[in-house]
């Protein structure tokens, strides 16, 4: 005769097992990469609220989303900077982007 089992799966992502009169709490971490595009020299805030300032070349920033129960989320951002051609050309009186509107 074994003791009876019980499984609670919990909203924050842990497990719960009841064996005869034990708990146990299982977590489950998680990791996720986002990548983002930023304007050259911009900002941006991470999702451990952590802040760069102008950003100015490609980067990758790793942060940690502590939890209860241990159960921590890894999150990997990975920056990508974008270069918009602000540059003008003049024709007389007309102006003309030289922005490359291709992508």
């Amino acid at each position: 005769p074994f003791p009876r089992a019980a499984y609670l799966l919990n909203n924050n992502g842990s497990s719960d097992i009841f064996i005869g009169k034990y708990a146990f709490n299982i977590c489950t971490t998680s990791t996720s990469t986002q990548n983002i595009k930023i304007c050259n020299n911009s900002s941006y805030t991470f999702p451990d609220n952590s802040v760069i300032n102008n950003v100015i070349t490609d980067t990758s920033y790793i942060c940690t989303i502590p939890s209860t129960f241990g159960c921590d989320s890894t999150i990997t951002t990975n920056i990508n900077i974008i270069n918009i051609d602000t540059s003008v050309t003049r024709n007389h009186l007309e102006l003309t982007s030289n922005a490359n509107l291709s992508s």
